[in-house]
């Protein structure tokens, strides 16, 4: 039995109008992943706020929320961020998430080599066939449809193996420590 985790995306302009600047992503056990795509996902909801009209929160907040779910995580809850937490914020089902997300973290952008390819430190496998999405600083994710794999040699691999760099082609808007997932299902 463990507390389900915390979304206040819906709550975002409530917090913007009571003068909070700032967030924690609690957890001790969150992933690379989960703190890049919530990072993401809560920023391009401050800068939207920046721009907008709060009347209009709401289409925006149904285009960011489905982003949250795909990371690993447990059942959401905004618990007690409006009102006293109840039985309701306890999680009780699987702790494994990979099955609720359907993605994993494919890896890291280590660097931008010109205009034509990134490398990529492998985290989990993936092959040619596959699409990657990159998680831009500031903005959405980037779509990037594996063609071709290739090592630092330049010789082309049919799979990217963990723990190795690999070079993929790049696409604008991809830079160095961004973050890559991978659809699994």
């Amino acid at each position: 039995m463990s507390s389900k985790d915390l979304n206040g995306l819906r709550l975002l302009p409530n917090f913007v109008e009571a003068g909070i600047d700032s967030i924690k992503i609690e957890g001790r056990m969150k992933s690379t992943l989960y703190a890049a795509t919530t990072v993401s996902v809560y920023s391009r909801g401050l800068r939207f706020l920046e721009s907008e009209k709060p009347g209009v929160w709401e289409h925006t907040f149904n285009e960011l929320a489905p982003e949250l779910e795909k990371i690993p995580h447990r059942d959401y809850t905004e618990a007690s961020l409006e009102n006293a937490a109840e039985e309701q914020s306890i999680f009780y089902g699987n702790r494994d998430g990979r099955s609720q997300s359907g993605y994993e973290m494919a890896g890291r952008v280590l660097e931008v080599s010109g205009d034509n390819h990134f490398i990529l430190e492998v985290q989990n496998p993936f092959q040619s066939g596959h699409e990657l999405e990159v998680l831009e600083f500031s903005g959405s994710p980037v779509g990037v449809p594996v063609n071709k794999i290739k090592n630092l040699s330049g010789e082309e691999l049919q799979q990217a193996l963990p723990n190795r760099l690999v070079l993929l082609p790049f696409q604008q808007g991809i830079e160095a420590m961004n973050v890559v997932r991978r659809k699994t299902a």
